[in-house]
């Protein structure tokens, strides 16, 4: 076969259908960014249903034509790109990052004193303090944001400390190159397991990481990232100690992006063999201490738990099973148990995890099964379950025969229906239907799964 020969057939044709389908995903996602805000729910709803569609519309069209798998990636890019310039609408988090990396560029530490009593104090009183001050949320509460957010706050305050917009742009490219890199070892992954690289549209064209990633600048981007670095590592047949030490490294910058891979400790830990326990626990450490090490304080460990303990006790919001328990506890108690239910879900959660992790000769894909399993039991029992918190258990579900977490990717932007009220007021019909949904999909796939074992 001759050069030429070779093009033609490798040549991928992008017929007009295909062009438009990608231009009309692409300028959905920037119309949703842009000009949407969250208290229009219908709009919402409807342009990422309309987004959704297009998602399932691209990839059954790639499992027929393989070759335009690079288009429909090129356009998960351009999309995440547009969103760049669009200044966060969604999710009022945004401002909390810039008033974290404020108080670094003034040298000043955000786990020592609350944002309230630097205000009431006077402490700062210069406009950008002010204007973040007023539009943050839960200002009377320290930060629980670690290292590597405290890192990539401070640098977009220094370089910009006196424009918020030019500091979120910095916030929203770091996120953007997680992102790149975030797709690109997904279908290195999906390749090396063998499973469909079509796959990874499931996860580049679904608006949830799209949106709450790239347009409300959700830290999800960086933990997942580094998640991906470290399971790529660890999905090495033979384990060299060097592999293992990147590996695990890259857990500890994902743990220090976001303190939830920590649920993956166990899981991770009974599927190393041998000396690698050992090693794995030895380095896990050492990469925490190495990563929290810059923004320690003597008070930071008090004032940063004291502050996330406050978190899971007293706010609630789109929770599942949490909310089934307090139902029960305000029939039989008559009030709110949420300071007692919360703790008492989370040490639940422990003991289902370590049980569940306590398994033989996991297989590799076995283990992303496993990890998949333990971070959506861990949404179930939250007292919280934002968006952008199913980020997690959609990307490990591309990876699995499990698709349950891509209809809850789509259905919990029901969830917004609550800011469509003023003052906000959630909604439990919506809660209900977005869980029921959930559970009976995860139903359908158990017994899918049944009768497919039953054959074999």
């Amino acid at each position: 076969m001759n050069i030429s020969d070779w093009q033609i057939k490798n040549k991928v044709v992008l017929s007009f259908n295909t062009i438009l389908l990608g231009a009309v995903f692409i300028s959905c996602i920037f119309w949703l960014g842009k000009y949407v805000p969250r208290s229009n729910f219908v709009a919402l709803f409807l342009g990422v249903l309309l987004v959704t569609i297009l998602d399932v519309l691209a990839f059954f069209l790639v499992k027929k034509q393989p070759k335009l798998l690079l288009f429909f990636v090129g356009v998960s890019l351009v999309a995440r790109c547009c969103l760049i310039f669009v200044f966060p609408a969604w999710s009022e988090d945004i401002y909390r990052f810039l008033w974290d990396g404020h108080l670094w560029q003034l040298g000043l530490h955000p786990f020592e004193q609350t944002p309230v009593y630097l205000i009431e104090n006077q402490i700062l009183t210069d406009e950008i303090s002010c204007d973040l001050f007023a539009k943050m949320n839960s200002p009377a509460y320290f930060s629980i944001y670690p290292p590597v957010c405290q890192a990539v706050f401070g640098s977009a305050m220094f370089l910009f400390p006196k424009n918020i917009f030019a500091a979120t742009v910095c916030i929203k490219i770091f996120l953007l190159c997680c992102e790149f890199g975030s797709i690109y070892l997904i279908i290195k992954l999906l390749k090396k397991y063998r499973l469909p690289v079509s796959n990874v549209l499931l996860y580049a064209l679904h608006p949830l990481p799209i949106l709450e990633i790239c347009g409300n600048a959700h830290f999800e981007g960086a933990m997942i990232f580094f998640l991906l670095l470290s399971i790529y590592g660890y999905s090495t047949a033979n384990l060299s100690l060097s592999r293992l030490t990147f590996s695990t490294f890259s857990l500890a910058l994902s743990v220090a992006s976001k303190l939830l891979p920590l649920m993956f400790v166990p899981v991770l830990f009974f599927y190393l063999k041998g000396k690698n326990k050992f090693y794995f626990i030895s380095i896990l450490l050492l990469g925490l201490f190495i990563t929290f090490i810059p923004i320690f304080s003597p008070i930071l460990i008090q004032n940063f738990f004291d502050s996330l303990n406050l978190y899971f006790q007293k706010f609630e919001f789109n929770a599942s099973v949490f909310y089934l328990s307090r139902s029960v506890g305000h029939y039989f108690l008559h009030y709110d148990p949420v300071l007692f239910m919360g703790p008492i879900l989370s040490i639940l959660v422990v003991f289902i995890i370590l049980g569940i992790s306590w398994q033989r000769e996991l297989s590799q894909l076995r283990l992303l099964e496993t990890m998949l399993i333990v971070s959506s039991l861990h949404l179930f029992f939250a007292t919280i379950v934002h968006p952008w918190y199913v980020t997690m258990p959609l990307f490990l579900s591309i990876f699995t025969r499990w698709r349950f977490p891509f209809i809850w990717a789509f259905v919990i932007f029901l969830t917004y229906i609550s800011y469509a009220n003023s003052p906000f007021r959630e909604n439990l019909w919506v809660v209900i239907l977005e869980y029921m949904t959930v559970f009976c999909y995860i139903i359908y796939e158990l017994l899918l799964k049944n009768r497919s074992l039953k054959k074999i």
